[in-house]
């Protein structure tokens, strides 16, 4: 059974992976540290939003849009959105915001025709309103966790000049520990306790402060204690933007991770919330814009674990979500997974191939697809479907040298309408599922070869699948078929052990045409491969479960690493 995630688990997975520490009951502190370090990316609006926004921040729960009179808050509730404006009250009306501490990270928004495309958007650490008032300076920065703003008051300039208003609210209020809380019909948010201070001598003197909140109860400014109006003065609040999760505000889920030899860590899966109201964290691409009812998304994020590079949607109107993912020798993200929309009246993002017509029903089921991206995250190299009248799932994928991918599936499709060439068998065999490999070349254009393994049982190839470095193919899965009709071959076992599944290990050769061995792993009782590997001598390592003991049950436990069953289901290797 798949389990759920909350992406703050997934992005500390994500972060050890990339940093190569060891993920241990004794770590979450210091991942939840790590993840708090997270960049907000400001981004320059050109397009997206209307042209009065300069920049914008999407969080988890707000969206804030930046213009020359104030901010603008977006904000999501449970059935509504809401919007509050801080307006800059008495403020200089030519001023001209500027990003600063340009980021790697830049965000594309492919919707509609390529025309209107906004691609490349550069993203900045800081917005900077440079004398907003006379001699002091606004500036926005921060972290996933809190945005800070700060006013850098010059010397002999005045800090009463400051005055800001809140617009939309249902309530602006002091907290009894300092806090500006403000209150809305959807939800609430808070401006920390705010701090000030004065450099001088190389330390931080700190300077009495408070909020100085008018009695209309939307006005306010500050009120400060003794200070040297001779020197800088920093008066530094912070308002919460996330809420200590990367995703949006509907569900997601993570299905596959991988890792390039740089430490980037890679991630798919599926999301149900859009960029704009449920605010998911679109960043470069593929694509930036939400198709509807539940879509894939491929996410790559840099190995220090402090940043997006890119993350973004593959999907039409119809539901999708990633299987698997992989990275090839050039840095190009291979995905893996499930549509039910077509490429004509669903918009499913169709290039190259390998096929580039839906073949699934019109409904209760779709095609397998298989897309490759740039390592910039901005093209789809292409994308295209694998499957026939019925219903094809994927559940893996493996890269070779040359950037040809291999996917592992099943399906219950025939070969009347299944794309099988070469082998290994183009015959479908009945049961309720046939488990299918196939191997698309590296342009993707087109399959090298597609077939199926399976018997009269239910056959299904969702374990994994690896390949070595002569381009053979290895799946694990597991089969309710017998050897009668199975195709075994070589072993490791040529005898279906009972239960209702044994795991089955298949080796193909590298033209596909062929198994080079076939067999099966169990015992009495049911078993389910899940995973596989193979190392530089061409021998396969296999994981999954067993309900089956070494006794009774005859699972054929050898060497270990532990002999003796445990039950009442136990992971195997």
């Amino acid at each position: 059974m798949k389990r759920t995630l909350t992406a703050l688990v997934l992005m500390a997975v994500l972060i050890t992976l990339a940093s190569g520490q060891d993920a241990s009951p004794s770590t979450p502190s210091l991942l939840k540290a790590a993840f708090g370090k997270l960049p907000i990316y400001f981004v320059e609006n050109q397009g997206v939003h209307p042209e009065e926004v300069l920049y914008y921040v999407q969080g988890a729960d707000k969206t804030l849009l930046f213009t020359k009179d104030g901010i603008t808050f977006r904000l999501k509730g449970k059935d509504r959105d809401w919007i509050v404006k801080l307006d800059f009250v008495g403020a200089n009306p030519d001023v001209n915001p500027r990003g600063e501490d340009r980021q790697e990270a830049v965000f594309s928004y492919f919707k509609g025709p390529e025309k209107d495309w906004k691609t490349g958007l550069p993203t900045f650490a800081k917005v900077v309103y440079e004398d907003l008032w006379p001699g002091i300076d606004l500036v926005y920065m921060g972290t996933v966790n809190r945005m800070k703003y700060e006013f850098l008051v010059e010397p002999g300039a005045d800090p009463g000049e400051i005055r800001l208003a809140y617009r939309g609210t249902t309530s602006v209020i002091l907290t009894e520990r300092g806090a500006l809380r403000v209150g809305t019909p959807v939800s609430g948010f808070e401006d920390a306790p705010p701090v000030a201070y004065q450099e001088m001598c190389g330390k931080r003197l700190p300077v009495e402060l408070t909020y100085d909140l008018e009695s209309d109860g939307v006005c306010y400014g500050f009120h400060l204690g003794d200070y040297d109006a001779m020197r800088p003065l920093v008066i530094d609040p912070a308002i919460l933007v996330y809420c200590g999760y990367v995703g949006g505000g509907d569900y997601e889920d993570n299905y596959g991770v991988a890792v390039d030899s740089k430490g980037n860590a890679y991630v798919t899966g599926e999301t149900e919330s859009n960029e704009t109201t449920h605010q998911f964290p679109v960043a470069v691409g593929p694509i930036l814009k939400y198709s509807g009812n539940s879509d894939a998304y491929v996410a790559k994020i840099d190995r220090s674990g402090k940043g997006l590079v890119y993350c973004g949607y593959i999907g039409g109107t119809d539901y999708e979500l990633g299987e698997g993912i992989a990275v090839d020798a050039q840095g190009n993200a291979c995905v893996v997974g499930h549509t039910e929309s077509n490429e004509t009246t669903e918009g499913f993002p169709v290039k190259g191939g390998p096929d580039l017509t839906f073949n699934g029903p019109t409904s209760g089921g779709g095609d397998a697809f298989v897309a490759k991206i740039d390592p910039s995250g901005k093209t789809l190299v292409y994308c295209g479907y694998i499957g026939g009248a019925l219903d094809d799932y994927p559940y893996a994928l493996a890269v070779d040298l040359s950037g040809g991918v291999y996917v592992a599936g099943n399906t219950v499709s025939t070969e009347a309408t299944f794309p099988v060439k070469v082998g290994p068998d183009l015959t479908y065999n009945g049961g309720t599922n046939d488990a299918f490999v196939a191997k698309v070349n590296p342009a993707g254009t087109a399959l090298d070869y597609c077939g199926y393994i399976g018997g009269s049982g239910s056959d299904l190839g969702w374990g994994g699948i690896a390949v070595d470095t002569t381009g053979s193919a290895y799946v694990v899965g597991e089969t309710q078929s017998t050897e009668t009709t199975f195709p075994v071959k070589v072993g490791p076992d040529l005898t279906h052990n009972g239960g209702a599944d044994d795991i089955f290990v298949a080796k193909g050769n590298p033209q596909g045409s062929a198994l080079v061995y076939c067999g099966f792993i169990g015992g009495a009782k049911d078993e389910d491969g899940s995973a596989i590997a193979v190392d530089s001598t061409g021998c396969a390592y296999v994981a999954g479960h067993t309900a089956s003991n070494e006794t009774t049950d005859g699972f054929p436990v050898k060497v270990g690493p532990d002999l003796t069953f445990n039950g009442p289901v136990n992971a195997l290797s």
